[in-house]
């Protein structure tokens, strides 16, 4: 059994001290096997005839505990037992109190022990992630995410790292070193002491510690009142750095909706059933021209980008310019193109 606690990974983890008591209690089974037992059946069994055996086994048995001596350390045991015993008996009431202190004791580090599902494992790797403004180009996000990558780059306990830029949203599988000397936290609390200090994305880490069960020793804060978007944005952001202050947390992350406006667009039924254009056309010539609609994926130096197609940055300015986009119609068997101005308000 004892081979098992040598084992890597969550198995080892796991087993460990499943198989150190059972490699205890199969020493203490032998030693009573050994030197207990064959005592006790000496003082309880009938003596047998003296007859020599003719079994060979038993008769080199025999030879090898006379070579050993045996029957003097059998003896040697018996005695030292035995004035443990009457030791026992004689001072009664201390080996009771010493009986309860010893299960007292067992107790409080039965309760204050901690517990957990799983034992922690450091797995030398870490995720992050994070998001842009919903505004953001780009270029924006992905300047920004080139800062955080660089910081992570200039830790020498790293070994690999890769990223994947969904605009306005990101996010990151950094993996450490084995031998590197330090523990996935000590590298992540110096990584995020200097991602604070960029500007212009959130981004939250989380460490590759499998096992364990944390959720005890989580709290969430909602805050929501009467007031814009942004007013509450820096509210919240306040809230986190007076909670990062406080030196208790490890890790917080915010989860604000973007901050974008909604409108409303009213689809002009009648016009669009005489030209043949169904709403979700209309409603998906929008989307994919304003928000863009992914069209394919390349890959350049070990990073995959999406190609999204939508219109230039400077047609989207002004709810307005949604009146510049034109929509396949037809009429007559005939495919035109009509400006969904015509057909929206």
């Amino acid at each position: 059994y004892a081979p098992v606690a040598l084992a890597k990974g969550l198995t080892g983890q796991y087993l460990k001290e499943f198989s150190i008591t059972l490699a205890g209690a199969v020493l203490l089974s032998g030693f009573v096997a050994l030197t207990l037992s064959p005592m006790m059946c000496s003082r309880t069994l009938a003596e047998k005839s003296r007859t020599p055996s003719k079994n060979k086994l038993a008769i080199f048995f025999q030879a090898l505990l006379k070579k050993l001596d045996a029957s003097e350390t059998i003896e040697k045991v018996e005695k030292t037992y035995s004035r443990a015993l009457d030791r026992v008996l004689t001072n009664r009431k201390r080996a009771t109190v010493f009986a309860v202190v010893f299960a007292l004791f067992g107790y409080l580090v039965y309760y204050f022990m901690p517990t957990e599902q799983l034992p922690s494992m450091d797995m030398h790797m870490f995720e992050y992630d994070g998001h842009a403004p919903q505004t953001s180009t780009l270029d924006f996000t992905q300047r920004y995410v080139d800062a955080i990558d660089k910081i992570i780059s200039e830790c020498p306990e790293i070994e690999n790292r890769q990223y994947t830029v969904t605009n306005p949203t990101f996010n990151g599988f950094v993996l450490l070193k084995d031998n590197c000397g330090k523990s996935t936290e000590d590298v992540l609390e110096r990584i995020k002491r200097r991602a604070n200090e960029v500007a212009g994305i959130d981004v939250n880490f989380s460490s590759g510690a499998s096992g364990g069960d944390d959720s005890s020793k989580m709290i969430m804060f909602v805050v929501r009142g009467h007031k814009s978007h942004r007013e509450l944005k820096e509210i919240s952001e306040t809230l986190v750095r007076e909670v990062y202050a406080s030196g208790i947390v490890q890790n917080m992350r915010t989860a604000s909706k973007n901050d974008a406006e909604d409108y409303t667009i009213e689809v002009l039924r009648d016009k669009a059933s005489a030209l043949n254009v169904e709403t979700k056309v209309i409603a998906d010539t929008i989307a994919g021209m304003m928000q863009g609609k992914l069209a394919t994926k390349f890959k350049k130096e070990n990073k995959m980008y999406d190609v999204k197609v939508e219109v230039d940055e400077d047609y989207k300015k002004s709810p307005d310019q949604i009146n510049n986009i034109f929509v396949k119609a037809m009429s007559n068997n005939e495919e035109f193109l009509i400006p969904l101005a015509e057909l929206v308000r």
